[in-house]
């Protein structure tokens, strides 16, 4: 009896064994596909303010849309009342084919991995359409967080506070005037957020 048992063991073991050894178990391997990119992160600005970043997931389809959100939050429990600064770190960034005329920060794509030690090098994606714009632009002089909050009025002004956030779909880029989005080729991307008072986020994604 007992060597009966002896043998079921050694049986079990050999099948496990044969099955890890061809991938079909893969023992101590909590995530099979790999560690993934964190979808969002936020980088403290000279503002006081955070700029917050996050993307809709970290691999998407050749064609399938990524959603990137962008918002300048202040983490303190009283108003942040911050000048406009327009010291860009990174230039022409963007929440949509036209310049904002409210919002303090922008986006831009770039193909491969890039940081802040590199990201000048990097040259951005064509992500919005080609339209034409107005010429007229807000005057912003600054703005006027409320406490823990996203929500701030645009100054010079005392209306309502209003949502310093936006959300950018990136279906693809734009080669032309007039052209459709052409789905981005696989490989890895860098999403750069950043804001007028110097501040860089930076996330990757992966293109399958």
């Amino acid at each position: 009896m007992r060597s009966s048992s002896v043998f079921g063991l050694v049986t079990a073991l050999s099948v496990v064994a044969v099955l890890a050894f061809n991938g079909l178990v893969p023992l101590g391997q909590a995530s099979p596909s790999g560690p993934q990119s964190p979808s969002s992160a936020h980088q403290a600005s000279s503002s006081g303010l955070l700029l917050q970043l996050s993307i809709s997931g970290g691999v998407v389809g050749s064609g399938q849309p990524l959603v990137i959100s962008v918002d300048s939050f202040n983490p303190f429990g009283v108003n942040l009342n911050v000048s406009a600064a327009k010291s860009w770190a990174v230039q022409g960034l963007r929440t949509g084919a036209c310049p904002s005329s409210i919002y303090p920060f922008g986006v831009a794509v770039y193909r491969g991995d890039y940081a802040a030690a590199n990201v000048s090098q990097g040259q951005p994606l064509r992500i919005f359409p080609n339209v034409p714009c107005p010429l007229f632009i807000r005057l912003v002089t600054g703005y006027n967080f409320d406490p823990d909050s996203s929500n701030a009025t645009v100054l010079p002004g005392t209306g309502q506070a209003i949502p310093i956030s936006a959300n950018v779909t990136l279906t693809g880029t734009f080669p032309g005037p007039g052209g459709k989005a052409q789905p981005l080729p696989s490989g890895v991307y860098t999403v750069v957020a950043g804001d007028e008072w110097g501040a860089l986020v930076f996330l990757q994604f992966r293109v399958r």
